[in-house]
């Protein structure tokens, strides 16, 4: 008759498991799994997010957020000059062409 291993219990308390969620990367649902398991509430609602960018993702979203700037003000030159940002300044004689074939389709409607 042979015996069987004995399983060792490990004992963890929800403070040590408190402490070690928030060094721990594990993923949310897991966090979430350990938290209701152990009754943990989150550390402070109502803290600032830990910042997480590095120095080059912190340049390209000051540089996404720049053009997008230019492009609204743009947006809101062009309105005010009644003019929309599609459309192209053309020669005297094109500009004509265009206004004629506009017109034609609009008949046709």
């Amino acid at each position: 008759m042979e015996r069987k291993p004995k399983s060792v219990g490990v004992v963890v308390s929800a403070a040590e498991i408190r402490e070690s969620l928030s060094k721990a990367k594990i993923a949310g649902e897991e966090e979430k799994a350990l938290r209701m398991r152990y009754g943990i509430s989150l550390p402070e609602v109502n803290a600032p997010l830990p910042w997480a960018a590095s120095g080059n993702a912190a340049d390209e979203l000051l540089l996404m957020e720049m053009e997008l700037m230019k492009a609204q003000l743009r947006r809101s030159r062009a309105a005010r000059g009644r003019t929309t940002p599609n459309q192209l300044k053309l020669e005297p004689t094109a500009q004509k062409a265009r206004d004629k074939i506009v017109r034609a389709l609009r008949k046709k409607r």
